[in-house]
């Protein structure tokens, strides 16, 4: 009997953890609502929806996103390490803005910010999508691949945050999404370095949500 129980448990935590996954997050990332919806927008002004400003946008889930929100009609800011990439994926358009960007440069980080400013008057949405991965035992992990890991997926998304997050408290209006993995809810033998970058993000991202909300963001 109890061992019936505690299977039971545990399919529903599996499945639970996939809803999260599958379900809550993507409404979460994709779902981009305001408390201030009255307040029309420069973008809006300027015909785009929202300025959205993505990190790691050249390839992947950070280009899908771009060229989703494109299609959407929304301004985006396009950041990554080779703005030529970003082109070629993207294309060139008067919605988009592609800027050079190694989110391990804090001041680089701020300038890729005042030039998005500069072209489209504001940032609504910001999607910290930059990252990768590590698949090693975490004793045979080397000290230096631990820390560019630290470095892209936590120091990094923290540079561009702490860069957008001035804009978007002027404009008291904007919406900061931090892109995690299963990685960010369970560890597993290989990838606990890559996991424990994600446990800091989820961590961030429950204390800006707490942070940000008295401010309407």
């Amino acid at each position: 009997m109890a061992d019936s129980i505690r299977k039971y448990w545990l399919i529903m935590s599996l499945a639970f953890d996939a809803w999260r996954l599958l379900i809550a997050r993507p409404m979460l990332l994709f779902t981009f609502t305001t408390k201030r919806e009255q307040i029309m927008s420069n973008a809006t002004q300027h015909r785009f929806k929202r300025v959205w400003f993505v990190t790691g946008a050249s390839r992947g889930l950070g280009a899908l996103i771009a060229q989703a929100a494109l299609a959407d009609g929304n301004a985006v800011v396009a950041a990554g390490r080779n703005v030529r990439a970003i082109i070629e994926r993207l294309g060139e358009s008067p919605a988009l803005l592609p800027v050079a960007l190694d989110v391990t440069d804090e001041e680089q980080a701020k300038r890729a910010a005042q030039a998005a400013l500069a072209k489209f008057g504001r940032i609504d949405v910001l999607v910290n999508n930059a990252g990768f991965g590590l698949l090693a035992a975490v004793e045979e992990s080397a000290d230096a691949d631990v820390r560019r890991r630290y470095d892209t997926n936590v120091f990094g998304l923290l540079n561009v945050t702490r860069a957008v997050l001035p804009v978007m408290r002027g404009q008291r209006s904007g919406h900061v999404n931090n892109v995690s993995s299963i990685g960010g809810y369970r560890s597993a033998a290989g990838f606990g370095v890559h996991c424990s970058t994600k446990f800091a993000v989820e961590g961030i991202t429950e204390a800006l949500h707490a942070e940000l909300k008295p401010l309407g963001l």
